[in-house]
Parts: C-alpha cells; sequence; structure tokens
C-alpha cells in the first residue's frame, strides 16, 4: 500500500516514507467474515492439538502394553528357572543321600561279614522293628494272622 502510494505521489515529484493507518473502517460483514476465520483457524488448530494428544495416549497404551508383555515373559522364564534349579537341587540331593546309604549299607555289611542275601534279611528285620505297629511272629508254621486296625 505504501508502494502504491509513492508510485502516485512520484508523479507529483513527492515521495512517501512512511505511512501510519490510523483506523480502517470495513463493513461488519467482513469483520464477521475475519472472525469467523480465525474461529475456524483456531478450532483446526484445537482438533490437531486433540488428535496429536490421542496419539501420545495410543503410544503410551501401546508402550504399557509392551512392558507388560515383557514383565510377563520374564516372569514366566524366571519361575521356570527357579522349578528347574529347585528340581535339580532336590534331585542332586537325592542322588547323594542315596550314593551315601549304599555306601553305608555296603560297609555295614562288611563290618558285619554277610552276604548280599543275609544283608537283605537283617534290613528287612530292621524296619519291622523300627516299626512300632509291626508285629513279628518267629518259630510258627502256617500261622493265620488276624489283622485288625485299632486307628
Amino acid at each position: 500500500m505504501m508502494n502504491l502510494l509513492d508510485e502516485e505521489l512520484q508523479k507529483a515529484f513527492a515521495r512517501c516514507k512512511g505511512l501510519q493507518i490510523l483506523k480502517i473502517e470495513l463493513p461488519q460483514s467482513f469483520e464477521d467474515s475475519i472472525v469467523a476465520t480465525q474461529v475456524e483457524v483456531q478450532k483446526t488448530t484445537m482438533k490437531e492439538l486433540e488428535q496429536q494428544a490421542e496419539r501420545i495416549r495410543q503410544q503410551t497404551n501401546v508402550l504399557v502394553s509392551e512392558a507388560a508383555q515383557k514383565i510377563t515373559v520374564i516372569d514366566a522364564s524366571a519361575s521356570a528357572q527357579v522349578y528347574y534349579l529347585k528340581q535339580l537341587a532336590q534331585a542332586t540331593a537325592k542322588k547323594n543321600t542315596l550314593g551315601i546309604e549304599s555306601w553305608v549299607y555296603d560297609q555295614t555289611r562288611k563290618v558285619l561279614n554277610l552276604t548280599q542275601d543275609e544283608f537283605s534279611d537283617y534290613i528287612y528285620l530292621r524296619s519291622i522293628q523300627d516299626n512300632d505297629e509291626a508285629t513279628l511272629v518267629v518259630g510258627i508254621k502256617d500261622a493265620i494272622i488276624s489283622v485288625n486296625p485299632s486307628n
């Protein structure tokens, strides 16, 4: 606008070095149109920001789901490892116990100078003797034993 004014003034050998507009009177329909346009721009900006916020919420939900899935996998893996190690420890303990028992039985058999069959009979009789509810009947042939559980 200032350039157009300057060009017209140059025809009259004058120059426009500055221009200040103090008041512009626009018809009400123009002002209403400008306000409506600005309102629409603000609505559009608001919708874009709402969409961006929703996108961020969805991305956050995806990250939370992925983290929960990883936690579940890690927890299951840890539980499986605990179970495996527990079973391995129990099996190793059982193996060691059986190995020591076997060694002790072998040493006992040698000290008592018994054969395998005699030692088996010895173990059998000891198990009866150690059982408080067992009764050993010796020297009776063709005996009929009646068991009456009192418990």
